[in-house]
C-alpha cells in the first residue's frame, strides 16, 4: 500500500508563504494606487515626494512578483516530490504499474512527444513528464491534474494522499463543501474528456515496400517494413494529428532491415507487439500497405498470437477491420493524388447509399476492358469487385501483378474481392449479397463480420479500402489541387 507523502510540513509551510505574499503584494499594489490618485492635486514638492513613494511601491511590487514566481516554483516542485511519494509503492506492483502507465499515456497532451516514446519504468520521469508538458488547448486541466483526476477515477486503485493531492491542485478555499464540489466537477470533466478521446478511432498503418537491394525475381525479392501508430484518425486525416514510428528490433530509417515474402507475416505480428511494449492502446484497425505482388495476401486469417492455445486471427482481432491499402500509390510517382482524392471524396458523398449500386464487376485479366469500363462509368464507379476469385482468373503470379498494378493507377478507392472460389455458390452471388447488405460506409464493419463466420467465404475475403487522406507521414502533406 501506498504511504501517504512525508513532505506535508514543507508543503503547508510554503503554501503559508505564497498566501502571505500575496496578501503583502495586494496591500503593496492598493497603498500604490491611493498614492497615484494624489497626483495633480498638490504642489511640485510634495508630487515629488509621491512619485518617489510610487517608485518605492513599484520596486516592492516588482520584488513580490518575484518572491512568488520563487515560491511557487518551490512548490511546484514540492508538489511533485509529494506526487512521487504517493505513487512509488504502488507502481512497484506489476498490475497497478500498468494502470498507472495506461493514465499516464492518456494524459498526455496529443502532440506530446512523450506519445512516441516508450513509457519509462520510472515513476519520477512520469511525474516529471507531466509537469513539465504543455496543456492540450481541449484539456480542462493541465496534463499532471488530468493525471491524478484519471486515477482516482479507476476502481482497481487505492492510493492514499491522491485525492488531498488533487484537492490543493485545484482550490484554495477552506470551506469543505466548496473543496467537494470544486473536487467533483473536475472529476466529471476530467471522466468526460477521457471519454471523448477514447471515442477516437486508432490504427496501426503498415508500408512493406520493394527494396533497391532485393532481387528482381519474384520469388525472390525483399521487402522493407516500416509503421505508424495513429491514436486519432479522425484529427491525423485533418492534418492535426501525429503519427508514431514504430520500429522492428534492430530497424532504423538510415539502414533498414530487409525481408522475404514469407517472413512478413511474422514481422507484422512483431510490429504490433512493439505497439503494445510502448504502451499504446490496441489499434481499432489494421492498414497495410502491399506491392501489387503481395496484394492479395491473406493477412486477415493469418494467426495472431502463435504462442496462445486458441486460434486467434487478425481479421477478428481488429474490429474495424484489416484493411488492404495499395502501396505502388505512393512509389509510383505517375499516380496523379488528385484524382484519387476526387474519386474519395465521392465515395464519401454516397457514402449513404447501397454499396452494390456503387460497385461495378471485373471480370477476368482484360485489363483494356476494364480500363474502358471505368471510364465509360467513372462518375457511377466507386468500387470493384473483382470476379471470379482470384485464384480462378489468376493462375501465375504475372496475372495477380498486373490485376492489382491496374487497381493502383485506376484511382478506384475501394475495392473487394475472395482469394478462393466459394463451393456452393458463385463468386458473383457472393459478393452481390454483401454489398446489398449495406450502405457503403458500413461495407468494412460487414466484411468484418463475415470473418467472424468459421465458414469458407468468410476466411477468404479481401478488402482495399484506400483512403487517401490517411497516409504515412512522408505522404500526409496536403498535395495541391
Amino acid at each position: 500500500m501506498s504511504r501517504v507523502p512525508d513532505n506535508s510540513a514543507s508543503l503547508l509551510a510554503l503554501r503559508m508563504k505564497l498566501k502571505r505574499l500575496h496578501k503583502q503584494l495586494e496591500d503593496c499594489q492598493g497603498a500604490y494606487a491611493r498614492e497615484k490618485n494624489k497626483l495633480g492635486g498638490t504642489s511640485g514638492a510634495a508630487e515629488y515626494e509621491i512619485e518617489k513613494t510610487l517608485d518605492r511601491y513599484e520596486t516592492r511590487i516588482g520584488e513580490l512578483d518575484n518572491e512568488i514566481m520563487l515560491c511557487r516554483r518551490q512548490l511546484q516542485m514540492e508538489n511533485v516530490s509529494s506526487l512521487i511519494l504517493c505513487l512509488k509503492s504502488s507502481y512497484a506492483e506489476a498490475e497497478e504499474r500498468q494502470t498507472i502507465n495506461q493514465v499516464f499515456y492518456q494524459s498526455l497532451p496529443p502532440n506530446s512527444p512523450g506519445r512516441s516514446e516508450s513509457i519509462p519504468n520510472d515513476i519520477s520521469i512520469i511525474i516529471k513528464t507531466l509537469a513539465n508538458s504543455i496543456q492540450d488547448s481541449h484539456a480542462p486541466y493541465k496534463p499532471l491534474v488530468m493525471f491524478v483526476g484519471g486515477l482516482l477515477q479507476k476502481n482497481n486503485l487505492f492510493i492514499p494522499g491522491l485525492r488531498e493531492w488533487l484537492t490543493d491542485a485545484l482550490t484554495k478555499q477552506t470551506d469543505v463543501d466548496a473543496i467537494d464540489s470544486a473536487l467533483d466537477e473536475c472529476l466529471a470533466q476530467i471522466q468526460s474528456y477521457i471519454a471523448q478521446r477514447q471515442i477516437a478511432k486508432s490504427c496501426l498503418l503498415i508500408r512493406v515496400t520493394n527494396s533497391a537491394q532485393g532481387s528482381t525475381q519474384e520469388n525472390q525479392r525483399e521487402y522493407t517494413i516500416r509503421g505508424w501508430y495513429i491514436e486519432d484518425i479522425q484529427q491525423y486525416r485533418l492534418n492535426f494529428g501525429s503519427a508514431s514510428d514504430v520500429y522492428l528490433p534492430g530497424d532504423t530509417p538510415d539502414a533498414p532491415l530487409t525481408f522475404e515474402t514469407n517472413e512478413i507475416e511474422a514481422k507484422i505480428r512483431d510490429l504490433i507487439d512493439a505497439c503494445f511494449e510502448k504502451g499504446w492502446n490496441a489499434p481499432d484497425s489494421l492498414q497495410l500497405f502491399f506491392p501489387s505482388e503481395l496484394m492479395d495476401l491473406p493477412v486477415d486469417t493469418w494467426c495472431s498470437d502463435p504462442d496462445e492455445d486458441f486460434e486467434g486471427t487478425l481479421g477478428i482481432d481488429y474490429s474495424d477491420g484489416v484493411l488492404i491499402r495499395c502501396n505502388d500509390r505512393l512509389s509510383d510517382k505517375k499516380v496523379d493524388r488528385r484524382l484519387w482524392k476526387q474519386r474519395w471524396q465521392l465515395l464519401e458523398k454516397c457514402s449513404n447509399y447501397q454499396s452494390s449500386k456503387l460497385f461495378s464487376s471485373s471480370i477476368g485479366t482484360n485489363i483494356a476492358a476494364l480500363k474502358r469500363q471505368i471510364r465509360k462509368e467513372q462518375d457511377k464507379v466507386f468500387g470493384l469487385k473483382l470476379i471470379p476469385a482470384i485464384s480462378v482468373f489468376c493462375q501465375d503470379g504475372t496475372a495477380k501483378k498486373q490485376i492489382f498494378r491496374f487497381l493502383s493507377k485506376s484511382y478506384v478507392p475501394a475495392t473487394v474481392w475472395l482469394r478462393q472460389e466459394p463451393a456452393s455458390v458463385t463468386c458473383d452471388e457472393l459478393l452481390n449479397e454483401l454489398l446489398s447488405s449495406c450502405c457503403l460506409k458500413e461495407l468494412p464493419e460487414k466484411v468484418y463480420d463475415r470473418r467472424l463466420d468459421l465458414d469458407h467465404v468468410g476466411q477468404h475475403l479481401s478488402l482495399m479500402w484506400d483512403d487517401p487522406y490517411l497516409l504515412p507521414p512522408d505522404f500526409q502533406q496536403p498535395q495541391s489541387a
